[in-house]
């Protein structure tokens, strides 16, 4: 039923319900119909559709479609979107470029890129940016930013701080 409803909702020209039917298609497994409904969406400004297009050609190994509607989306305030555009930047080698969309990410509340940045940072020897990143994450109970937080901590010879940090994660995996 909700396929019909949402098919009025498109005829009225809906961008949401042209997402949804795309969400329902890549459901069914119709990757080919998912790409059509998303393309209607992202085309009427829908920056859902284009961030999951972007994933779409990801997927398909096609990083430079992929670029494109990530960047549309990211353009659209899509945080998920500067996020995957780091994550491309950084799988091709560019530490800038993947600094750069991770800090946007990061602006927007992504706790994965503020992770990604005290990744970053700690690959380059900067500890206390590391720890800058890692607990901003931390503080928004991102569990690998804890864990990562912890064990600079302890590297630090801090013990105390890192076993508040140790405790807090235990309490949140239960």
């Amino acid at each position: 039923g909700a396929e019909d409803w949402y098919r009025q909702a498109v005829a009225a020209g809906h961008a949401g319900a042209m997402f949804n039917l795309g969400f329902l298609r890549h459901e069914a497994g119709d990757l080919a119909g998912a790409e059509d409904w998303w393309r209607q969406a992202a085309a009427a400004g829908h920056a859902g559709a284009m961030f999951n297009l972007g994933v779409l050609r990801h997927e398909a190994g096609d990083w430079a479609g992929a670029e494109d509607w990530y960047r549309q989306a990211a353009a659209a305030g899509d945080a998920d979107a500067m996020f995957n555009l780091g994550v491309l930047r950084h799988e091709a080698g560019d530490w800038a470029g993947a600094e750069d969309w991770y800090r946007q990410a990061a602006a927007a509340g992504h706790a994965g890129a503020m992770f990604n940045l005290g990744f970053l940072r700690h690959e380059a020897g900067d500890l206390a940016g590391a720890e800058d990143w890692y607990t901003r994450a931390a503080e928004g109970n991102d569990i690998e930013s804890m864990r990562a937080l912890a064990d600079l901590l302890e590297q630090a010879e801090r013990y105390d701080e890192a076993q508040v940090w140790r405790d807090r994660l235990r309490k949140l995996e239960g």
